[in-house]
């Protein structure tokens, strides 16, 4: 279990990373994805609430730029997310 705790927060502190590089040269994709893994971690790790928040900011970016793959992925996670933390009204939001 150790080993998987710190595999997880390894693999963060490269997507930390990478959204700083992202964001630096201006590549929306780039941070929309690597706000998406950064959610996908934290989900790994029982960190729902967090997950959620880095899987919105996926899905605000993807939006303004239009990547409806993107878009449709925050979509599912949010709504399995939200359903896990027991919230259905707002899973079923990103179900729509």
């Amino acid at each position: 279990m150790h080993k998987l705790v710190c595999q997880c927060e390894k693999a963060r502190e490269h997507f930390q990373k990478s959204l700083r590089i992202q964001k630096e040269i201006g590549n929306m994709g780039g941070e929309a994805a690597s706000y998406m893994n950064l959610g996908n971690v934290y989900k790994f790790v029982g960190e729902d609430e967090k997950a959620a928040d880095y899987n919105e900011k996926s899905l605000t970016i993807s939006r303004r730029f239009g990547d409806r793959y993107k878009v449709a992925y925050s979509c599912l996670i949010l709504a399995d997310q939200f359903f896990s933390l027991g919230k259905y009204s707002k899973a079923n939001e990103y179900n729509k």
